[in-house]
């Protein structure tokens, strides 16, 4: 069963909230971030992907391909688990159902 939670918190406390939230989960998630520009999302997230070897942070390029975008996360995610997954397949073959099989995959095996 899936959870969905709606949280909006004033920036000063918003690492600390995330941090809280991540650690009572207790199993792998997904968490979604959105606002407006320029409020420290991607400032918080960065930072606390430096914190937490489980955390994974990736955005997209805007005016960028699919295939493009595939590529850079294909390299980030091998990058990030520490040994070629994405990047053993040819781009032809890769595509985004294998790409978050893998994501999949990690998440299960550190639950």
């Amino acid at each position: 069963m899936t959870q969905k939670q709606n949280i909006s918190i004033p920036r000063p406390k918003a690492e600390s909230a995330l941090r809280d939230f991540i650690s009572k989960q207790g199993k792998s998630g997904l968490v979604y971030f959105r606002g407006r520009r320029r409020i420290g999302k991607t400032t918080l997230l960065k930072k606390l992907q430096k914190d937490n070897p489980n955390v994974f942070y990736f955005i997209g390029v805007a005016d960028e391909s699919n295939r493009e975008t595939l590529s850079r996360f294909a390299k980030s995610w091998d990058s990030f688990v520490g040994k070629a997954v994405l990047g053993r397949y040819k781009l032809t073959e890769l595509d985004w159902s294998l790409a978050f099989e893998q994501v999949t995959n990690f998440a299960l095996e550190i639950s």
